[in-house]
């Protein structure tokens, strides 16, 4: 078995309204982390993007949040394109059994939204599969919640 263990940074725009109807479609990628390993959580990948951010020139410079470091300048000077960062993730979760986050709902519809704006495919028989999730912090909400 597989595992891929998942993070992204994002940031909300609110201004583009596309086709669909998801709260997540205005968040764009700044930064995509994981460690693909083995059951026996042996490495067999580890990867993280930052990514290269389309703004309007006028628009403020934005920062994520405080102490992250993730300005439009650092992005744009060591990020990569997002085409390149979900074709490149899309080869790793290609025989990946399970995907481990915290908040990984809002992971992969992020993920998912990035890919329907750029008009590309991922494997969406794994993002669309919650049998296949394992999200920490809906298993801590379930486990504190069981203490109350």
């Amino acid at each position: 078995m597989k595992l891929l263990i998942l993070d992204t940074e994002f940031r909300t725009d609110g201004k583009q309204k596309l086709s669909w109807d998801f709260k997540y479609q205005s968040n764009r990628l700044l930064q995509v982390s994981y460690y693909k390993c083995d059951d026996n959580m042996n490495n067999l990948v580890m990867k993280n993007f930052y990514i290269k951010q389309k703004q309007d020139p006028d628009e403020d410079v934005f920062v994520h949040h405080s102490g992250t470091g993730l300005s439009a300048v650092f992005l744009n000077q060591y990020g990569i394109d997002i085409e390149e960062c979900l074709t490149i993730l899309n080869n790793d979760l290609s025989d990946c059994d399970r995907i481990i986050g915290h908040n990984l709902s809002q992971d992969i519809e992020t993920i998912k939204s990035e890919t329907e704006r750029n008009q590309m495919t991922i494997n969406n028989s794994l993002l669309n599969n919650e049998n296949r999730h394992y999200c920490t912090m809906k298993q801590i909400k379930q486990t504190v919640g069981a203490l109350d």
